[in-house]
C-alpha cells in the first residue's frame, strides 16, 4: 500500500490530505535530513497537527490503508477462499482501537458486534501489536519510554460491558419467573428491550448480578397498576397522610407484588412506625374492595 500517497494531517482546521513529497517540504531542513522523534513531536505540536493517518486513494473513494491491506491479501489470494482466514479481519481493524473514545457497550457493538469471539480476539491482538510499535509515551529515545495502550483498554473495557449486558439479557430471558411474565402478558419484551438499550449506553454499568436483581423487582407483577396508582394516590390524601409518611407509604403499596395476601400487606405497613392501628385497617379495607 502506498502510504507516501496517502498522508492524512488531522489538524485543528480539519483534515489535510498530502503526499509524501508535500509533507518533507513542510519540515525543517534539520529534520528532514536529520530526523529525531522528539524534534518531530515539538514540529506536529507547533503546527497543530493532532495525529497522521494513512488513506489510499482508489475509485474515487479514499479507503483505511488496513481495510484495502485486507482487501489486497484478498486480491493476491486469486481463488483461494480467505472468507474464514481470522488474518482479514485483524488486518482491516488492526486501528479499530483509535474509535473507542469510552467504553460504552453500544460503541463496541458498532464496531465489533458483527465479529466471531475469535475474529474479535485476532483484531485486538493486531491492534496490540500495532499500538505497542507506534506509540510511546515520553522521550521514545529514552529506554524508560513506554507504549501508550489507553486506546486499547478502552475498547477493552467496552468489550468487558457489552459482554456484562449481554450475560444480563441472556439471564433475564432464561429466568422462569421472567417467562411466566411474558407468557402472562404481565411483562412485555419490548420493556426488557428498552433496558437493555440503555445499559448499552452507560459508560460504566452497574454489577451484572445487582442489575438482574434490580430489573427482575422492576419487571415482577404489581398489585397496584395504571389507574389503580391514580385511585390509591387519592386515597391516602383523603385521609391526610402527608410528608414523608405518604412518600413511604406510597412507595410501599405501588410495589406490592401481583398475589400478595391481606396478612402479607398488614406486615409491611407495621413498617412505618407512623402510622397507627386506624389508618392501617382503613388502608387494608381499601385494598380489600379494590384490588385484592
Amino acid at each position: 500500500i502506498a502510504k507516501a500517497d496517502c498522508l492524512r494531517l488531522k489538524t485543528e482546521e480539519g483534515d489535510k490530505d498530502v503526499k509524501w513529497r508535500e509533507w518533507q517540504e513542510m519540515l525543517p531542513d534539520d529534520l528532514r535530513e536529520n530526523p529525531d522523534p522528539v524534534k518531530m513531536a515539538d514540529f506536529l505540536r507547533e503546527n497543530g497537527i493532532d495525529s497522521i493517518s494513512y488513506y489510499h486513494a482508489e475509485g474515487g473513494r479514499m479507503v483505511r490503508h488496513g481495510a484495502r491491506g485486507a482487501e489486497q491479501i484478498q486480491e493476491m489470494a486469486g481463488d483461494n477462499d480467505l472468507d474464514n482466514d481470522l488474518m482479514i479481519p485483524a488486518i482491516a481493524n488492526h486501528e479499530i482501537a483509535f474509535q473507542f473514545n469510552n467504553s460504552k457497550a453500544v460503541n463496541y457493538e458498532k464496531h465489533l458486534g458483527g465479529y466471531t469471539q475469535e475474529e474479535v480476539a485476532w483484531i485486538i491482538f493486531a491492534s496490540y501489536l500495532d499500538q505497542m510499535a507506534s506509540f510511546q509515551v515520553g522521550n521514545p529515545t529514552s529506554e524508560r519510554a513506554k507504549p501508550n495502550l489507553d486506546a486499547l483498554r478502552v475498547l477493552l473495557k467496552a468489550k468487558q460491558n457489552f459482554e456484562n449486558i449481554r450475560a444480563i439479557k441472556e439471564h433475564l430471558m432464561k429466568d422462569v419467573e421472567v417467562k411466566q411474565w411474558l407468557e402472562s402478558g404481565d411483562l412485555n419484551l419490548k420493556s426488557i428491550d428498552q433496558d437493555i438499550a440503555k445499559l448499552m449506553k452507560i459508560e460504566n454499568p452497574p454489577n451484572l448480578d445487582q442489575k438482574i436483581s434490580e430489573l427482575k423487582d422492576k419487571y415482577r407483577p404489581k398489585l397496584i397498576s395504571g389507574r389503580e396508582i391514580g385511585k390509591l394516590i387519592g386515597f391516602l390524601k383523603s385521609l391526610g397522610i402527608q410528608g414523608v409518611e405518604f412518600n413511604q407509604l406510597r412507595q410501599l403499596l405501588i410495589n406490592l407484588p401481583k398475589g400478595v395476601d391481606s396478612e402479607n400487606i398488614n406486615k409491611r405497613l407495621d413498617e412505618i412506625s407512623e402510622l397507627d392501628d386506624s389508618l392501617k385497617s382503613k388502608i387494608t379495607a381499601w385494598l380489600q374492595d379494590n384490588v385484592l
